[in-house]
């Protein structure tokens, strides 16, 4: 995780609480400016690797946002995603409680994150940046190695 953060030129700042003797949990802030688009969206990107990396190793996040439910959701034909379409479908015909939402189709995988900042900021917001004064953040990753979304498996047992 310090590597996706140093690698985006964010620091490594986390924090891991124990929360029992079996469980920890992690807690990473990304801090940059959000009046800066070229910031914004190089956190955006760094966020979707911390995720990745993340799923890779087992460490599914406990809560994230909307803008990211792709790198999580289940494929629509799963037996989880069937019994969220009957409940939804049970309680809400019309589609009115977190409507669009709960929508199931299959993740993006793999996650290739992209080599500069430039592209997801759109055209307009570059210029608008370098008219401020605000400089693109030159890549410092090497992307040449891009491993695919690993599925992760749970094991239940019985104490």
């Amino acid at each position: 995780m310090s590597k996706c953060l140093t690698d985006n030129g964010f620091d490594p700042l986390l924090a891991v609480t124990s929360r029992s003797s079996r469980t920890l949990s992690g807690t990473i802030p990304v801090l940059f400016d959000r009046k800066n688009p070229v910031d914004v969206a190089r956190a955006k990107n760094c966020y979707r690797q911390l995720v990745k990396t993340g799923l890779e190793n087992g460490w599914p996040p406990y809560r994230i946002g909307i803008d990211y439910m792709d790198m999580i959701a289940c494929p629509a034909d799963s037996p989880s995603a069937q019994v969220q379409q009957l409940l939804k479908n049970a309680l809400d015909e019309n589609e009115v409680i977190a409507s669009g939402r709960y929508e199931h189709v299959k993740p993006v995988a793999p996650f290739i994150p992209a080599t500069t900042v430039a592209p997801a900021v759109p055209a307009k917001e570059v210029e608008k940046a370098a008219a401020a004064g605000h400089k693109l953040a030159e890549p410092q990753s090497n992307y040449a190695k891009v491993v695919g979304m690993r599925e992760n498996q749970t094991e239940s047992t019985e104490a």
